[in-house]
């Protein structure tokens, strides 16, 4: 920290790292292996918000900000390129999602910082740069047509999965992850596509 005082809490970045880690793997098993046991992959959950929290915080406390983004997001490219190609569909990853993500985050520190320095200049410049980010990731994530994990909440995956159209008024939901919707939710409609 600048002011000279330590973090001095019960868990350490570190310590929230390895739970992610071990409810990620808990997730994955039941997704793969498990299929049938739901509370794994509710379990499982608490994993990619865990993952994007430290991954927040060390946008902010990075030396070299370039070099963690482009990191990130040739990690991101290369599996990417790995799964489509396994796949056989052009797919992206969380990878991706995360160094759009540290985009938009170091756009907007540096949005911050000019505002509380008074720099008129470099506040214009940066706000454009935090739109520019912004644009190209929804751009990116919501109407590029790749899909890619934790970026849209219609995945072209579930649609595939789900169940048979003559179940109107009936419950509805995805085989898959096992997430029902009753007539009257709203997501219930969004299920019939």
């Amino acid at each position: 920290m600048t002011d000279g005082t330590f973090y001095r809490g019960w868990i350490s970045g570190n310590q929230l790292k390895i739970v992610a880690c071990i409810t990620m793997l808990i997730d994955h098993i039941g997704m793969i292996l498990l299929p049938d046991m739901v509370f794994l992959r509710i379990i499982g959950r608490i994993a990619m918000p865990l993952f994007a929290f430290t991954f927040a915080e060390g946008c902010f406390y990075s030396g070299h900000k370039l070099r963690r983004f482009l990191l990130i997001l040739g990690l991101g490219l290369v599996t990417s390129a790995v799964m489509s190609f396994a796949e056989g569909k052009l797919q992206g990853n969380i990878l991706i999602t995360l160094s759009l993500s540290s985009l938009i985050i170091y756009a907007l520190d540096a949005l911050k910082k000019s505002i509380f320095r008074r720099e008129r200049g470099k506040i214009v410049g940066f706000s454009f740069a935090l739109l520019a980010a912004l644009a190209l990731a929804v751009g990116i994530c919501c109407f590029s047509g790749i899909e890619i994990d934790y970026a849209t909440g219609d995945s072209h995956a579930l649609k595939s999965e789900q169940a048979p159209q003559d179940t109107e008024g009936k419950i509805r939901g995805n085989r898959r992850s096992k997430i029902y919707h009753c007539p009257g939710q709203a997501a219930y409609e969004d299920m019939a596509d």
